[in-house]
């Protein structure tokens, strides 16, 4: 594909993942999937090496609005961190056909979260939780006031940790609406948190990934280019239009979702 189509296509995918609270792979995933011939496990690299751009990107406008919830994050980034190898070496034994079916899947799901966000409160079920009311203050002077289940966040991490590499996918689209209907935390600080999620499992996968030599660096490099101005965009005009691109972006996954099962 042409470097040009392809920057336009990562400055789309960096400013709409910085939106939502995601490094943006669960749209480059569907990209090269319909556009190119690449095998799943080389989609899987180069999606990841360019949502590891994206979120590190958006951190960067994150931690100036200081939303970034960093204790949350690190105990997040423990749980992944075992996760991610068995995703990536999960995502070593699936073959195309399994890999569009298991894609197809999640981007249902995904479109299903982006649609309706969900204000519930799941009863916690693992023993002696361990419990922290937190208290956030952002550049603006917005204070935040949530509390946070540590242990279930973890268990929560560790299983997206897992899924996430399997098809390519930084794991925060799935992560972020976890963090609100789950542990209860405000949007506007579970987005940016996650994205600090993103980046240590995504270095990670992309560690991997590249020793296997399953990135494909001429996809990968336009890509990113458009993301990381995207993704500066993105964070700017996350809180005006968050609400009408999720509904827009949710409807466009569906439709893909649906493509890739039938």
């Amino acid at each position: 594909m042409d470097f040009i189509v392809l920057s336009v296509s990562g400055f789309l995918i960096g400013a709409l993942g910085t939106i939502i609270g995601s490094g943006g792979g669960f749209l480059v995933v569907p990209l090269l999937l319909l556009l190119t011939d690449l095998s799943p496990q080389v989609i899987a690299g180069t999606s990841l090496t360019v949502a590891l751009f994206t979120s590190l990107s958006g951190f960067v406008a994150y931690h100036r609005q200081r939303k970034i919830d960093y204790l949350v994050a690190g105990v997040f980034v423990l749980a992944l961190i075992p996760a991610t190898f068995i995703g990536v070496e999960v995502n070593q034994r699936i073959e195309a056909d399994q890999f569009r079916m298991i894609l197809g899947v999640l981007l249902v799901m995904i479109s299903t979260l982006l649609f309706k966000r969900v204000n519930i409160r799941i009863p916690h079920y693992i023993p002696y939780p361990i419990h922290y009311d937190r208290e956030k203050t952002d550049s603006q002077g917005v204070t935040y006031k949530y509390h946070v289940s540590m242990r279930r966040g973890a268990l929560m991490s560790f299983v997206i940790g897992v899924v996430s590499p399997v098809v390519g996918i930084g794991g925060g689209v799935l992560r972020t609406p976890a963090m609100v209907v789950l542990e209860g935390m405000p949007a506007r600080i579970a987005a940016p948190t996650s994205q600090v999620t993103t980046i240590f499992g995504g270095a990670i996968a992309v560690a991997l990934f590249a020793m296997k030599s399953q990135i494909n660096i001429s996809y990968a490099i336009p890509l990113i280019v458009g993301v990381i101005v995207g993704a500066q965009v993105g964070a700017l005009f996350s809180e005006r239009y968050g609400l009408m691109v999720r509904k827009i972006t949710s409807a466009a996954l569906f439709i893909t979702g649906l493509w890739l099962l039938l």
